[in-house]
């Protein structure tokens, strides 16, 4: 994933810890890492399953057999998600949605 313009994604997790706190909204805190996860094996998946998960996912999105790179992609909205990880798999729920680039 590639940082455009530089820091801005860093920039943007520091506004959000600030506003988080200010608000006393509660997260996990440590060090900043920018990802999106496309999919998640469940904790009791072989690695066989796991990579067939990959596999499935990198064909989906055009990457089997390539460097693994991405083309760019805009983002113009940040949904806060909680994550409750259970034994039966993870339920997302999405806790607050912002527009980015100053669009309420």
């Amino acid at each position: 994933m590639e940082d455009q313009p530089i820091s801005s994604l860093a920039q943007l997790h520091s506004t959000l810890v600030v506003q988080l706190g200010a608000a006393h909204v509660g997260f996990e805190a440590g060090p900043f890492r920018a990802h999106i996860t496309l999919g998640r094996s469940r904790r009791d998946a072989t690695s066989a399953q796991s990579e067939d998960m990959f596999n499935a996912i990198a064909h989906r999105a055009g990457l089997a057999g390539k460097d693994r790179a991405v083309e760019a992609a805009a983002c113009n909205e940040v949904t806060l998600m909680q994550s409750d990880l259970r034994p039966t798999g993870p339920i997302y729920t999405a806790l607050h949605r912002a527009r980015l680039g100053g669009t309420p």
